[in-house]
């Protein structure tokens, strides 16, 4: 029986491997393209599939399938059963219904890549209890705790950290993307390449948090897991209380929340941040503002802005 186990470290050498150099290489003959193309292998088919990931979340995915193809002893064409039953397992063994959702994802994909057609429902698919989901939330006072106490050390990493964040919303990954070229210092803005498959997004630099922003060099490389240390030290500074589940992504919330206590506009709030506007339907589909007229408009009424004035 052959061997369907995804190569994981292969797959992550892949999505690392560097570019070629710019330089300018002497022109080459081209061969006329074969007229039956080699078929792809499984891994390959993954790594497409799977481009937009990152390498942590690809090599997530590939423990998912290896665990699923040991569950199911690597039959050829597991079904729908097969499927239930090793969710029915996951449950037993008392593995988290996120995980087992992201099972569900990573799943789907490895049937695609083996040309299988998925044979589950939603009414399959793992539900999550709400009541156990930890989401906490940091407040104003405590948003405004944190920026007192970043403004009083002057790091120059937390200031510009904290700075986006309380004003932007932006998620850990998207401040660890932002490189030199993503900020315009003679225009005043900001572009932020959103992830989760979101829109790519542009917004305005205010004249308040200009002096903390721009001394950054954006081309130093900053990973998620200092992010997430540098984070916890501010936290303790602030005096804020640490709590299970508090990280980075609170400070998004808390952002979100105060936002929407104020009177702007929940479509300019949403795409202010980059929020998902699933609810509000069709009329989320044709909503296309100016970012330059939105962002002044939110600026005006932006609970943490006024709080880097000099």
């Amino acid at each position: 029986m052959p061997n369907l186990n995804l190569d994981i470290d292969k797959l992550i050498e892949d999505l690392t491997r560097a570019k070629p150099s710019s330089r300018i290489i002497k022109k080459k003959v081209v061969k006329p393209a074969p007229s039956v193309y080699p078929e792809v292998g499984l891994s390959e088919k993954f790594r497409l599939l799977t481009r937009d990931l990152k390498p942590e979340s690809r090599r997530t995915y590939c423990s998912c399938i290896n665990r699923f193809l040991r569950f199911i002893k690597e039959k050829e064409s597991p079904d729908a059963w097969d499927l239930r039953r090793f969710f029915d397992d996951l449950d037993k063994e008392g593995i988290s219904r996120s995980y087992q959702r992201v099972a569900w994802q990573a799943l789907k994909i490895f049937f695609e890549a083996k040309g299988f057609e998925w044979p589950l429902t939603k009414r399959d698919r793992p539900k999550l209890d709400r009541s156990v989901i930890k989401k906490p939330t940091l407040s104003e006072d405590e948003i405004a705790r944190m920026i007192r106490a970043v403004r009083a050390d002057k790091d120059p990493l937390e200031m510009v950290l904290i700075a986006l964040g309380s004003v932007y919303a932006l998620r850990k990954s998207e401040f660890c993307s932002l490189i030199e070229k993503n900020i315009d210092r003679q225009n005043h803005t900001l572009f932020i390449q959103t992830k989760k498959r979101g829109e790519p997004r542009h917004h305005l630099i205010p004249e308040e948090i200009r002096p903390f922003v721009y001394p950054w060099n954006f081309e130093e490389r900053v990973s998620s897991s200092k992010i997430h240390i540098i984070f916890n030290a501010i936290l303790a500074k602030a005096g804020v209380k640490k709590r299970p589940g508090l990280n980075t992504h609170a400070l998004r919330r808390g952002v979100f929340t105060a936002l929407c206590s104020t009177d702007l506009p929940p479509m300019r709030v949403y795409d202010f941040g980059g929020w998902k506007k699933k609810e509000m339907g069709m009329l989320a589909e044709y909503d296309n503002p100016d970012f330059r007229e939105r962002d002044r408009l939110v600026f005006s009424k932006h609970p943490f802005l006024g709080r880097w004035r000099k």
